[in-house]
């Protein structure tokens, strides 16, 4: 520009474009910074509050629950429920036995396989099998459409949030990051991201807690009643003359039933699906809705097969002649046509003798020929003697698949005697020929003691195992049935204390899983053989795991050493170590037995174990979620445990839970535990 030149003014519109870009660039940064409020994450109240508000806008959650209760009570179902009370699902037992369930207020309906029906009334399994029933006592031990609807898991979480405790959480649960809460011994994880979503709860059933039991009793069979709250199933407290199934004990007990739940989001249509599905069912469901109602299911003790049923009458007197007699009537109180035979005994006095009656038809009574024995009471001249005599009369029938007559004589012979007040003549024919099975195989080697054989039996009956009995006693696999008694006369779960705090005495430790995984192999593999906490002689020495087992392959024998834990704590690496020591024998001997736990030489040594509810959210984890559990805070210990002198002190490391089984080769626990060196 020249020196005397005269300044110009900058052109306006150029100013204006300045400005312009900054309002925008205002703007930009104003709406950005709204987004990143409404999609930041949320964490402790915050995020439990807006997870339960996101629960109560839903019209349909899924649930997975497991149910453990130390006694020895496990049971499983994935349900879909809706906000109006109906609930749909499947209910699986540990074994064998799974059954299909809907549900609608208090009315529900189960459609069980014959395994299913044999742990809840083995008398009229086979004929309700495969169809729908009203079940004479609630299916799941826990109350479905009044605990895992939305409206009251939104109700659980704004209990929580108001008076909870925040815990710190972590590691993510499948792979999202979570918030914790605590309150009244339950726990719950919900998402940390939007939208917050609610994803595992679990805790004791205790009577404080949010989650009750349901009551085992239900109304009398009968037409239905109008208002179906008056016999809603309630909690397991309420009183009554009778204590329920699921109840605690009025005392402390060492640890309650615990529960473990996954929450997921149910998909789109889930509700008018379910309500669809429970109609189909249940008339109470369907009028509800305006729909047509289907015929009521039949109630489970009016559906009975048509078989033959028989009672014995002993007709005997005082004998005071020197020849005695007695007869026996047997009528057939049944539905059905059958044959039967008499095996009738006097002790003193008359050998056992077997007396064919022939086919009765229902209602028939016939009596058999007069049986003669000599009177057994000494002969003293001049005085009158006395001999007490007991006369028994058991009834075989092959139509019914009940016990032999050989059987019951081989038992007699042994000491072993059904009582008439045992719980094992409660059954059909079918149920005792079980138990005379069982009492026979299990007295068969020497050794047995009678009283405690019937007393393991009756006690398989009394806590629901007779699937698990049936396999063990009629596979023919099982290498030491004499050591069952023991087994089956604690039939709870496995104690969890702390392995590093001092342990139970063996005979307060229960067999449950044991038995359910010698159970489980019989019935997946028919050429496997098991030796149950038996002690097997190999070269000389003995050895001794929770479960051996033997296939025959290719003309060889291979063998898995199992060792087996239950943990229904924190001490998953804790427990761990403890069978990878039993399963190389660096722990005590047992003083039962003077032999310590040991993997005979050649097998291959498995550490199995399962993850209880009471075990907390990673009884539910995936895993990437056990594995940041086993390599976290306890891996070095872990590793002293697992790599021992170059050794890897386990061929494979199973752990089960509701996710079902996760596997790791020695390989695979090599990298995951970052062993440095040999270990082979």
């Amino acid at each position: 520009m020249p020196p005397d030149a005269s300044p110009v003014a900058a052109p306006v519109r150029p100013r204006r474009r300045a400005v312009l870009p900054a309002v925008s660039l205002a703007l930009i940064c104003a709406v950005t910074t709204t987004l990143f409020l409404l999609t930041r994450e949320k964490t402790g109240a915050d995020a439990i509050g807006a997870a339960a508000d996101r629960l109560y806008d839903q019209s349909a959650t899924a649930v997975e629950v497991t149910y453990a209760d130390p006694d020895g009570e496990s049971i499983s179902g994935k349900f879909t429920l809706d906000d109006e009370l109906n609930a749909t699902g499947t209910i699986t037992d540990p074994v064998a036995g799974a059954a299909d369930l809907v549900e609608y207020t208090a009315y529900s309906a189960v459609r069980g396989d014959a395994d299913w029906w044999s742990r809840r009334n083995p008398d009229q399994a086979g004929a309700l099998r495969k169809k729908w029933a009203t079940p004479s006592a609630d299916p799941f031990p826990v109350e479905l459409t009044g605990n895992f609807d939305p409206g009251s898991l939104a109700h659980l979480l704004t209990q929580v949030r108001d008076h909870g405790t925040v815990i710190p959480v972590e590691d993510p649960f499948r792979g999202r990051r979570v918030a914790g809460m605590t309150w009244n011994g339950w726990s719950v994880l919900v998402t940390t991201e939007s939208p917050q979503t609610l994803v595992w709860l679990g805790g004791p059933i205790t009577r404080s807690g949010p989650i009750k039991p349901v009551s085992w009793a239900r109304p009398q069979a009968g037409p239905r009643s109008a208002t179906p709250t008056a016999f809603h199933p309630t909690s397991a407290y309420a009183g009554g003359p009778h204590p329920a199934r699921y109840a605690l004990a009025p005392v402390a007990v060492p640890q309650p039933p615990y529960v473990s739940v996954t929450v997921n989001d149910a998909p789109d249509g889930a509700a008018q699906s379910v309500q669809r599905a429970v109609a189909k069912v249940l008339p109470e469901a369907a009028r509800s809705g305006g729909l047509p109602a289907p015929e009521e299911p039949p109630v489970e003790g009016s559906v009975l097969p048509k078989l033959p049923h028989f009672e014995s009458t002993v007709n005997a007197t005082n004998c005071t002649t020197p020849t005695c007699r007695w007869t026996v009537t047997v009528t057939n109180t049944g539905t059905a046509a059958g044959r039967a035979s008499v095996v009738a005994t006097v002790s003193p006095g008359m050998p056992t003798r077997t007396i064919s009656i022939g086919t009765l038809q229902p209602g028939e009574s016939r009596t058999t020929a007069p049986m003669t024995f000599a009177n057994p009471a000494p002969r003293v001249a001049g005085r009158t003697t006395q001999v007490p005599v007991d006369y028994t009369a058991d009834i075989f029938s092959p139509d019914l698949a009940g016990a032999s007559a050989a059987v019951i004589n081989r038992l007699r012979s042994r000491g072993i005697e059904i009582p008439n007040a045992s719980i094992l003549n409660n059954g059909d024919e079918v149920q005792k020929a079980i138990a005379y099975r069982a009492l026979d195989v299990m007295s068969g080697r020497a050794g047995f003691r009678p009283g405690k054989v019937l007393a393991a039996v009756e006690n398989a009956f009394r806590q629901n195992a007779v699937p698990e009995l049936q396999t063990l006693t009629q596979s023919g696999r099982l290498e030491n049935p004499q050591d069952l008694a023991e087994k089956l006369s604690q039939l709870d779960f496995e104690i969890d204390p702390d392995p590093t705090a001092p342990q139970p005495d063996k005979g307060r430790i229960g067999f449950r899983r044991e038995v359910q995984v010698a159970v489980t192999t019989l019935r997946a593999d028919p050429r496997a053989r098991v030796l149950l906490d038996g002690v097997k002689a190999v070269g000389g020495r003995r050895y001794r795991v929770d479960l051996l087992v033997e296939r025959a392959v290719s003309g060889r024998t291979e063998t898995e050493a199992f060792q087996i834990k239950t943990v229904s704590s924190d001490k998953l690496n804790a427990n761990l170590r403890t069978a990878l020591r039993q399963l190389n024998g660096r722990n005590p001997a047992a003083s039962s037995t003077g032999v310590a736990e040991h993997a005979p030489p050649g097998s291959r040594r498995i550490a199995l174990i399962y993850l209880e509810p009471a075990a907390g959210w990673i009884q539910a984890a995936d895993r990437a979620g056990l594995e940041r559990k086993l390599t976290g805070s306890g891996r070095s210990s872990l590793l002293a445990d697992w790599c021992v002198d170059g050794t890897a002190q386990a061929d494979e490391v199973l752990i089960v839970n509701q996710l079902g089984t996760h596997r790791w080769s020695k390989e695979q626990m090599n990298a995951l535990l970052d062993v440095s060196g040999q270990c082979v």
